[in-house]
């Protein structure tokens, strides 16, 4: 069954580009470890924008391990800020807090 009509039209180009791959379990620690080195080099970068950065752990439910955060705030104090929350839903393949880090800068 094709799913191809579920696809929108503006991907299509995109993705039909797209050159699949195959993970194996040997290629993955090495593909984990250039993402995380790839993160965290960018956390360096000075983009202009004033931001602090602290890792906290929150427990997990009874009998489960910690969950490790990065809280990202500015470093201008301000009143009624907004926040936001971002869960990575991967595969548990890939992912780190530090590699979701782009999603707080300008594009």
């Amino acid at each position: 069954m094709s799913t191809w009509h579920l696809v929108d039209p503006e991907l299509r180009p995109a993705l039909q580009s797209w050159t699949p791959s195959t993970l194996n379990a040997d290629a993955l620690p090495a593909i984990r470890e250039q993402r995380q080195q790839a993160a965290l080099q960018a956390m360096h970068l000075d983009d202009g924008l004033s931001l602090a950065m602290h890792e906290q752990h929150i427990a997990g439910a009874r009998g489960e391990p910690a969950v490790r955060v990065r809280v990202i705030t500015s470093t201008t104090r301000r009143t009624n800020r907004m926040g936001i929350l971002h869960l990575h839903g991967g595969g548990h393949l890939f992912g780190s807090p530090e590699q979701s880090l782009s999603l707080t800068r300008p594009p």
